[in-house]
């Protein structure tokens, strides 16, 4: 079973708040950057980015930088990790992500479902898998997103890997690299 996070309406509005701020300091962070949900505010990715990477916070043991606005990079977290939030069931990879210089160890799918959308009371998050760039390089197909301006490369979860044990059973079973960074 995927590893599955809570996150009640405290954290949500914390997270909301953040997206607002983050899209108030970047509007516009790359010519060819989208809103996937145009029937929604447009922080409304950064809401569905953060409540995944919190997610992945929760999972790892690595801290989520709420400081952080807009990362130049590709990398979420000091282990490699970028984390891809969806609302969807699919890993999606935007192409000019994929083509910068900088790239990830390894992509982690974190599936959010939000409940009570209008004002979240509620999220719940699947880390659904991940792989590796290399892994990602055999199994990727282009695609097109509805709502979307730019191409992608879509991995089908069937080619995922299991995201392992998290952080605290670890801890608990002694395995691993059990420091926080």
């Amino acid at each position: 079973m995927n590893p599955l996070y809570y996150y009640g309406h405290d954290f949500l509005m914390k997270a909301k708040q953040w997206a607002i701020d983050t899209h108030e300091v970047t509007p516009g962070f790359s010519p060819i950057s989208f809103n996937g949900f145009p029937h929604k505010e447009k922080w409304f990715k950064f809401f569905i980015g953060a409540i995944g990477e919190f997610a992945y916070s929760d999972f790892s043991g690595l801290p989520f930088d709420w400081e952080h606005r807009y990362r130049f990079t590709v990398l979420d977290f000091p282990d490699g990790a970028q984390v891809k939030s969806t609302t969807a069931q699919e890993l999606v990879i935007p192409m000019y992500e994929w083509d910068k210089n900088q790239h990830p160890r390894f992509y982690v799918l974190a599936l959010v479902r939000l409940f009570d959308t209008e004002e979240p009371f509620y999220a719940k998050v699947e880390l659904a898998g991940k792989t590796t760039r290399e892994e990602a390089e055999k199994q990727k197909i282009v695609c097109k997103l509805p709502n979307v301006g730019n191409k992608s490369w879509q991995v089908e979860r069937k080619y995922l890997h299991h995201v392992g044990m998290p952080y605290w059973q670890r801890k608990h079973h002694g395995e691993g690299n059990l420091e926080r960074l």
